[in-house]
């Protein structure tokens, strides 16, 4: 699912991303901003529809390494006698 965002921005999953054309034909900037911080920035060579699904595979594999982070906490936590929250 794909939401505008008023400054020109989309979202994927809840995390805001922008893509800027690039000078030359065919080329993108993607920026993801998870939590509203600037995070990640790509040039890609393609279509805007394709610089699209690459920034929703940028955003899924951030939301990913989150996941595991947060599991990781959780164990730890667990581990020490702590309930995870």
């Amino acid at each position: 699912m794909e939401v505008s965002v008023r400054d020109g921005s989309m979202e994927h999953r809840g995390v805001r991303y922008t893509i800027r054309v690039g000078i030359e034909p065919g080329v993108w900037f993607i920026t993801i901003h998870p939590g509203g911080v600037e995070s990640a920035d790509k040039r890609f060579h393609g279509t805007r529809k394709n610089a699209e699904f690459e920034a929703h595979s940028m955003i899924n594999e951030w939301c990913r390494r989150q996941s595991k982070l947060r599991a990781a906490r959780d164990a730890e936590l667990k581990l020490n006698g702590r309930n995870p929250s």
